[in-house]
């Protein structure tokens, strides 16, 4: 379930709110985006973060490389990108996606908080 109130958009899972502000939280694919990082939590995203690339957890290269090809293709009129699927793009959102329709998401979600 999703709403926007008062320029923020709150997406309900797992029995938690989620929320983001609205213009960074339009498609279901900008929620997925951020989903890893917050189960996950802060702290292992910022560990990962420090180490070298050939270290990273296989999860966060996948952001990093959708991230990166992603900011390289032109953004369309509506201030949107609209690149063409790559493999590490396809498996972050995959992965998102299952963790977010897994029963066991429910337990993790004592980590979500504001993105």
């Amino acid at each position: 379930m999703t709403i926007v109130f008062k320029g923020y958009r709150f997406v309900a899972v797992g029995g938690q709110m989620v929320w983001m502000p609205a213009e960074k939280g339009k498609y279901f694919t900008d929620f997925l985006l951020i989903l890893v990082q917050n189960i996950f939590g802060r702290e292992w995203w910022e560990a990962e973060l420090a180490k070298t690339r050939n270290q990273r957890h296989p999860v966060f290269q996948w952001r990093m490389k959708a991230m990166m090809y992603m900011n390289k293709q032109p953004m369309g009129g509506d201030g949107i990108y609209v690149p063409q699927v790559t493999g590490p793009m396809a498996a972050y959102y995959t992965f998102a996606y299952d963790l977010l329709s897994s029963p066991i998401t429910v337990g993790w979600t004592k980590n979500f908080s504001h993105a």
